[in-house]
């Protein structure tokens, strides 16, 4: 057992371990579960920029060499940037421990000490995983250093992307497949959404509203269809799911409104990958002493930190309706 008059020994013994594996396994934030799973890679240092490769989409210009195996190849380039570049983010979740030296002293109780600094420390994490989670939802980008969140990443309006300017245009497979229609959706228009995505998708997910009114358009006998493979990451917590064809649809607690997302991961294994959820190594919602003023005011600060960015290399494979309505 830690030496409970030592909060931050408890802390760090017996819940931080505890809450840093809940932050990513949370039934109700599928968000960042899915992430975790997938698309999670832990990083040492980011550097001035994080560089993600850049698929160019495809060229049509080609040489017919059986005519002529002396033609001039085409050597025109098709872009001026090797990578996309963005910037890490992070934020800070602070707490502070008051009093507890006097807890141990008079009352005696260490088991009350330790609860105290464990319901403070839940409240932290959980706050902590919450502004996660908003971030990771959100739409951050504008901003060099702010989270890259779904709604920047998949809306139209936002054209500097990366280092880039992106465009229906352009063949930097950058341009997302973002529908604003605010009628009521339905199964074909889910089926033509995940038809322009350009590739499989692994996940939908959006509120717990949506997620009930697509439950209620399933038949009876089709809504406890077991999904594919897709679907073991949240058959693993327990959160509830739809199958569609194959893919799972699931809800997250910070869903903004109105707002349904499919998401493809790509196939890392064949050197295809489309999302990075990039997180540093030791900024990761661990919690770290930084101020202990207990020899006179009997007060300890504790903080959660969280340090990274969600970037895609490929924005066409993955789709959003951004303003459903019911």
């Amino acid at each position: 057992m830690a030496n409970y008059t030592d909060p931050y020994q408890a802390v760090l013994d017996y819940v931080v371990p505890k809450l840093q594996y809940n932050a990513y396994h949370d039934k109700e934030n599928t968000l960042i579960l899915w992430l975790n799973q997938n698309c999670k890679k832990a990083v040492g240092s980011f550097g001035e920029y994080i560089r993600i490769p850049l698929q160019y989409g495809h060229t049509d210009d080609s040489t017919d060499i059986a005519k002529n195996p002396f033609a001039t190849f085409s050597t025109t380039e098709v872009i001026d940037q090797d990578a996309l570049k963005f910037k890490a983010s992070g934020f800070v979740k602070p707490m502070t421990v008051s009093n507890w030296k006097t807890e141990v002293l008079v009352g005696n109780d260490k088991n009350r000490v330790y609860d105290y600094v464990l319901g403070k420390t839940k409240t932290m994490m959980y706050s902590a995983t919450r502004i996660l989670s908003d971030r990771l939802f959100g739409d951050g980008g504008a901003v060099a250093t702010d989270t890259i969140g779904l709604r920047y990443h998949l809306d139209q309006s936002d054209t500097s992307y990366g280092g880039l300017t992106r465009s229906s245009a352009n063949t930097y497979g950058l341009w997302p497949n973002e529908d604003t229609s605010t009628t009521i959706i339905t199964w074909g228009a889910l089926e033509n959404a995940y038809m322009d995505s350009h590739a499989a998708t692994d996940v939908i997910i959006t509120t717990k509203d949506i997620y009930g009114f697509i439950w209620a358009l399933r038949q009876a006998q089709e809504r406890y269809e077991p999904g594919s493979g897709k679907a073991k990451v949240f058959e693993e917590v327990g959160a509830p799911y739809i199958n569609f064809n194959g893919i799972p649809i699931v809800w997250d607690e910070r869903c903004p409104a109105n707002h349904i997302f499919g998401l493809s991961k790509g196939n890392p294994n064949k050197g295809e990958q489309y999302i990075y959820f990039l997180v540093h190594k030791t900024w990761n919602l661990g919690v770290e002493k930084v101020v202990d003023k207990t020899k006179d005011q009997e007060v300890t600060v504790f903080r959660s930190k969280w340090a990274g960015q969600l970037c895609f290399s490929r924005c066409d494979t993955q789709f959003a309706f951004t303003a459903i309505t019911g």
